[in-house]
């Protein structure tokens, strides 16, 4: 990430400590990183747009394995791990609900990765086999938000557990 652009996503990342993301003005995020709006609006369209490239910054790792061929539950725990360290992110992320909230940032970057998961296979990932990771990718990112706002209730496994069973059976085999 650009030097800009790393002070953007740092100072959005520490304001979202004390405040949720709908609360956080560009110019805040700006005068925080020590840039101007103008150098802003040159990396990011709005707010949400650097909060998704921060998000997968964050969760670049654990996206990254669950496109490849290693262990679909090995990799989820990783993903959640890593909730539990950004709580206070996600937490402040969750609560907007503008078009390009937290829930379909991770929607869409679930999908990317289960998307390479299945290429991986040497399987296009449209048609019914991207039917059911649409499906599936979106139960994901529901089930780990419903996790998130019950306060992480379940155990890492156990939740883990719980998504596999829902895992569509025409896409099934490419998650083991």
């Amino acid at each position: 990430m650009a030097d800009s652009k790393r002070l953007l996503a740092d100072a959005l990342t520490g304001l979202m400590e004390c405040k949720p993301l709908d609360q956080v003005r560009v110019a805040e995020i700006a005068s925080a990183a020590g840039v101007s709006k103008q150098t802003f609006y040159h990396h990011f369209s709005d707010k949400y747009h650097l909060m998704e490239c921060c998000f997968r910054d964050m969760f670049a790792a654990p996206f990254k394995r669950m496109g490849t061929l290693a262990p679909f539950d090995e990799c989820y725990i990783e993903f959640l791990q890593l909730c539990h360290q950004r709580k206070t992110f996600l937490r402040n992320a969750f609560t907007s609900q503008d078009v390009n909230s937290l829930y379909r940032v991770m929607h869409r970057a679930l999908r990317d990765a289960f998307g390479a998961r299945v290429r991986v296979h040497g399987v296009l990932d449209e048609g019914e086999t991207g039917f059911c990771l649409d499906f599936f990718s979106k139960g994901c990112a529901g089930c780990t938000r419903h996790w998130f706002d019950q306060g992480m209730d379940f155990e890492d496994a156990e939740l883990v557990g719980l998504i596999r069973q829902c895992i569509p059976v025409g896409v099934a085999r490419y998650f083991e």
